[in-house]
């Protein structure tokens, strides 16, 4: 159970990375400010940011701007409120994230939603689901990495080696629940 927690930071820091130039009042700017809010625990202003972001992005017809914004929200919408009802808005936002991650083939994207949308699973009892979300984020990692050896997602965790190997954890743990 410990290791689905740790799953968290991961995501957290590795869900978010657009390739835009940064303009001081554009998307990518505002969804960098949202992450800096959610560091400090700004709730409100994160959402508001990485709202306003989407809508630039949609606006440009960057569908991966917009998901990496539905993945912020999505998980500005878990850390902020953990009632049940909060948590399913969540899993509603990444699963947009991850539908325009597939759209847009950006794995590493829907590897990253895949598995917080798993922790969301496992928080709401749906421990089917929730297995089922792990081993997509483990399939497309392996895809990323098998079309880019050199592919990882960064891990800020020292218990675990690699992305690949806390998702086994977390299938791992939630096979153990059922």
């Amino acid at each position: 159970m410990k290791y689905l927690f740790l799953l968290v930071f991961c995501c957290c820091l590795a869900g978010c990375s657009t390739t835009s130039t940064l303009k001081q009042d554009g998307p990518d700017a505002l969804l960098q400010s949202a992450q800096f809010q959610i560091e400090q625990r700004n709730w409100i202003l994160a959402e508001r940011r990485a709202w306003a972001a989407a809508e630039i992005y949609s606006k440009n017809g960057d569908k991966k701007g917009v998901a990496d914004c539905y993945y912020l929200i999505g998980k500005i919408t878990r850390l902020s409120d953990s009632a049940q009802e909060s948590l399913r808005r969540a899993i509603e936002h990444q699963t947009k994230a991850i539908a325009l991650y597939q759209e847009t083939n950006w794995l590493s994207g829907a590897a990253v939603a895949y598995a917080d949308r798993g922790l969301l699973y496992f928080h709401v009892k749906e421990k089917a689901n929730s297995l089922g979300d792990y081993r997509d984020a483990l399939q497309c990692y392996q895809k990323a990495k098998g079309e880019n050896p050199s592919f990882t997602l960064p891990i800020h965790n020292s218990n675990v080696a690699t992305f690949e190997e806390l998702i086994a954890i977390s299938i791992s743990e939630v096979e153990k629940s059922l």
